[in-house]
């Protein structure tokens, strides 16, 4: 299982991505009713690598999923808009 962090210089980039891009913050799953996928970041974690689960478009749990073109495309940029925040120390006290 895993149940992702709340804080840190990964999270704090990731949501000011996401607030840029989408005009609010994104909204955390933490507690929230967990379903089977499959991912590496409790691995990644464990050996000390900052991981979240984040993803374009709403939770879809079913035959055919898809995502609409806007979605992965704001996906990208807030996948971009990440990496260049935490390139510049935003959310790491520098």
């Amino acid at each position: 299982p895993f149940m992702g962090r709340r804080d840190g210089p990964l999270i704090d980039a990731l949501s000011a991505a996401h607030a840029l891009v989408r005009g609010a913050p994104p909204a955390l799953a933490v507690n929230a009713r967990q379903r089977g996928f499959v991912t590496d970041a409790p691995v990644l974690e464990e050996h000390g690598i900052p991981s979240v689960v984040y993803g374009p478009g709403p939770w879809r749990y079913e035959p055919d999923e898809y995502i609409e073109l806007d979605e992965l495309l704001a996906a990208a940029r807030i996948y971009y808009g990440t990496a260049l925040l935490l390139g510049s120390g935003i959310g790491s006290g520098g």
